[in-house]
């Protein structure tokens, strides 16, 4: 017989566990389970986070690491893409454990989760729901269109400018590539879209849009049906990939279009974003009045006048007539929600208003528009 005596060595694994907490910077406030990070004024957006991790080791090496926080509030307003906690810095306690501090990003009202990694150890942490959002959301917290609220627009600064993602996107072939606006608050107190509407051959509905009712369709880029007896919904893709609409489509309401000469006042619904409409006549005179301005040039640099608007060059129109995009970059009429009665020759009293803009003009008096023409949308927050 044989024998002999074997020793096993086991290297138990670490746990992944990590704690996170937060620094309200302006309060002074340590807060954990969840780390708390108060949004109600732009001094505490960004709070300094600590993860602290199980991990020991007496290395000097311990490489980079990356935090990301990803959503797990199931946000109705909108998925939140998942965000980097900024400038990470790894460190080790007098213990030798490992602990990373880093800035928390402006982030929605919500919960997320936290991933650490560190590249020098290959491993991956996690937390679920260790960071809140709270407070009274401010415009510098919000990512999306779809996030922004009347109380959101109203605390913002004047001259306040941004770029927000539609949840939407944008059409394309069908695909749902990302859609990107910029906008500003106004001296009229609104907020504006400075780039105008960019979606096309996709379907939306009231969760994500502003209207109440099912799903809408927005078509395809044409250049057919737009002269068709019975209003359509039509959509036109010009040749800087501006998109024009004809007005149906515009207030999302082919039974509108089809009682033309009924009545006279303000659409309320529209294919703009969730919580955004699409401007009344009386929002863009506001506009125009508190800046002084008197021509389309003015509406792209307001120069002189306060604060610069920094809309985005307007270009053209699409002309039903003529099948084709006509005064690129030079003019523009941009729809209004609202709709007037008007004697024409027709007997069609009722007619949608559009503003023409100009290198030179703004005709802000009355306009007789062609609910057929397709011209271009710009966006107001409710």
């Amino acid at each position: 017989s044989y024998g002999n005596t074997v020793l096993y060595t086991a290297l138990a694994e670490q746990p992944s566990e990590i704690r996170v907490t937060s620094l309200n910077a302006s309060t002074g406030t340590v807060s954990r389970d969840p780390a708390v990070i108060d949004i109600s004024s732009t001094t505490s957006l960004h709070s300094t986070v600590t993860i602290y991790t199980s991990i020991n080791t007496a290395s000097d090496s311990l490489g980079t690491a990356s935090v990301v926080f990803k959503d797990n509030s199931n946000n109705a307003a909108g998925t939140v893409e998942d965000t980097n906690c900024t400038n990470p810095v790894v460190s080790r306690d007098s213990d030798n454990y490992l602990y990373i501090t880093c800035t928390s990003p402006a982030m929605p009202v919500g919960t997320y989760d936290v991933e650490l990694t560190l590249d020098a150890f290959g491993r991956v942490l996690t937390a679920s729901r260790a960071i809140e959002y709270s407070g009274t959301p401010m415009i510098q917290s919000i990512t999306t269109m779809q996030q922004m609220t009347t109380d959101i627009c109203k605390t913002a600064a004047i001259g306040y400018t941004k770029n927000l993602r539609d949840t939407r996107g944008m059409g394309n072939g069908g695909s749902d590539t990302i859609s990107t606006y910029g906008i500003i608050k106004a001296k009229d107190s609104n907020c504006w879209m400075t780039d105008n509407l960019n979606l096309y051959n996709k379907t939306v509905t009231s969760s994500d849009t502003d209207f109440s009712y099912g799903g809408v369709t927005i078509p395809n880029s044409s250049t057919s049906d737009w002269d068709t007896s019975i209003p359509e919904l039509r959509v036109y893709r010009g040749s800087l990939n501006q998109v024009y609409y004809n007005w149906c489509i515009s207030v999302s309401s082919l039974s509108t279009c089809s009682s033309l000469g009924s009545a006279s006042g303000n659409m309320n619904q529209s294919i703009c974003p969730k919580n955004w409409k699409l401007p009344w006549y009386d929002d863009y005179w506001s506009l125009i009045d508190k800046y002084g301005l008197t021509s389309g040039a003015q509406l792209v640099s307001a120069a002189g006048k306060g604060y610069a608007l920094g809309f985005h060059n307007y270009y053209g129109v699409f002309n039903w007539y003529e099948k084709q995009e006509k005064f690129v970059g030079s003019s523009t009429r941009m729809w209004t929600a609202t709709y007037k009665n008007f004697s024409t020759t027709t007997g069609v009293n009722n007619h949608p208003y559009a503003l023409l803009f100009t290198e030179n003009i703004i005709d802000a008096s009355d306009y007789n528009g062609d609910y057929k023409m397709g011209y271009p949308i710009r966006c107001l927050a409710r």
